[in-house]
Protein backbone atom coordinates (compact mmCIF):
# COMPACT_ATOMS: atom_id res chain seq x y z
CA UNK A 1 0.00 0.00 0.00
CA UNK A 2 0.86 3.55 -0.84
CA UNK A 3 1.47 6.29 1.53
CA UNK A 4 -2.07 7.76 0.50
CA UNK A 5 -4.46 9.58 2.86
CA UNK A 6 -7.15 7.46 4.84
CA UNK A 7 -9.50 8.95 6.31
CA UNK A 8 -10.82 6.81 9.32
CA UNK A 9 -14.89 7.35 10.64
CA UNK A 10 -13.38 9.41 13.00
CA UNK A 11 -11.26 11.67 10.63
CA UNK A 12 -14.43 11.83 7.77
CA UNK A 13 -17.02 12.52 10.39
CA UNK A 14 -14.41 15.81 11.26
CA UNK A 15 -14.12 16.45 7.78
CA UNK A 16 -17.70 16.94 7.50
CA UNK A 17 -18.32 18.53 10.92
CA UNK A 18 -20.25 15.40 12.38
CA UNK A 19 -19.80 12.12 14.56
CA UNK A 20 -17.57 9.19 13.86
CA UNK A 21 -20.92 7.10 13.55
CA UNK A 22 -22.05 9.31 10.70
CA UNK A 23 -20.28 7.95 8.05
CA UNK A 24 -21.66 4.12 9.03
CA UNK A 25 -25.02 5.93 9.04
CA UNK A 26 -24.44 6.79 5.93
CA UNK A 27 -23.29 3.63 4.67
CA UNK A 28 -26.43 1.60 6.01
CA UNK A 29 -28.83 4.27 4.35
CA UNK A 30 -26.90 3.43 0.96
CA UNK A 31 -26.02 7.39 0.50
CA UNK A 32 -22.17 6.44 0.33
CA UNK A 33 -21.33 2.81 -0.80
CA UNK A 34 -19.63 0.97 1.74
CA UNK A 35 -15.88 2.04 2.99
CA UNK A 36 -12.81 0.18 2.00
CA UNK A 37 -11.33 -2.20 4.92
CA UNK A 38 -8.05 -2.56 5.78
CA UNK A 39 -6.05 -6.45 6.43
CA UNK A 40 -7.52 -5.98 10.18
CA UNK A 41 -10.78 -4.97 8.84
CA UNK A 42 -11.06 -1.41 9.87
CA UNK A 43 -12.95 1.21 7.57
CA UNK A 44 -11.17 3.68 5.61
CA UNK A 45 -12.09 5.82 2.90
CA UNK A 46 -9.09 8.09 0.25
CA UNK A 47 -9.25 11.58 -0.28
CA UNK A 48 -10.82 10.29 -3.86
CA UNK A 49 -13.58 8.76 -1.49
CA UNK A 50 -13.99 11.87 0.61
CA UNK A 51 -14.15 14.10 -2.69
CA UNK A 52 -16.75 11.70 -4.22
CA UNK A 53 -18.70 11.81 -0.87
CA UNK A 54 -19.14 15.63 -0.87
CA UNK A 55 -20.26 15.87 -4.64
CA UNK A 56 -22.75 13.11 -3.63
CA UNK A 57 -23.82 15.26 -0.69
CA UNK A 58 -24.13 18.43 -2.26
CA UNK A 59 -26.24 16.74 -4.98
CA UNK A 60 -28.49 15.76 -2.19
CA UNK A 61 -28.76 18.89 -0.52
CA UNK A 62 -29.45 20.85 -4.32
CA UNK A 63 -33.24 20.91 -4.89
CA UNK A 64 -34.15 19.78 -7.83
CA UNK A 65 -35.21 22.71 -10.66
CA UNK A 66 -38.69 22.83 -11.00
CA UNK A 67 -40.67 22.07 -14.72
CA UNK A 68 -42.63 25.19 -15.42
Amino acid sequence: MGSAARYRPIDLGREFGRSASWPRWLERQGIIPPARRDFSGFRYWTAEDVEEIRRTLERRRTPEPSAA
